[in-house]
């Protein structure tokens, strides 16, 4: 399945083309992607890149990213315009609740949390003009 996914939590210089491809490799295949950065000027504190995904599988929420200085920043992902394509319960997507007989994921830093919610699902932001160029 194609889906835009919107990609927080780099610190700001960490935002650029090359860091788009490499997290949305890390989510799925890339298709598209947006360059957050026109004429060197960061666009929005965000990024996008559309991904095609394998639905059977949970979609991923983030993960920790290493950079210099030993330092760590959880990148986190919301996925666009799937809040009524996906059960919170584990974040299959094309599942229903009547359906769902699996235990509810939590999350891996708070077992009473779950690891799946409404803010995994996004609305479409508004693409920036200059795709693809830096």
């Amino acid at each position: 399945m194609e889906l835009w996914v919107q990609t927080y939590g780099l610190p700001l210089n960490y935002i650029t083309r090359k860091t788009v491809e490499t997290i949305g490799k890390k989510i799925g295949v890339v298709i598209e992607m947006e360059n957050p950065r026109l004429n060197n000027i960061l666009q929005r504190t965000f990024f996008r890149v559309e991904v095609t995904l394998n639905i059977t599988k949970p979609l991923s929420t983030g993960f920790w990213l290493a950079i210099e200085n030993h330092q760590t920043f959880w990148v986190y992902f919301k996925y666009e315009r799937i809040q009524d394509s996906y059960y919170l319960n584990y974040g299959i997507l094309g599942h229903s609740k009547k359906e769902c007989k699996n235990p509810m994921a939590t999350a891996s830093w708070d077992s009473m949390k779950p690891r799946y919610g409404l803010r995994l699902g996004v609305n479409r932001a508004k693409p920036l003009l200059a795709r693809g160029t830096e």
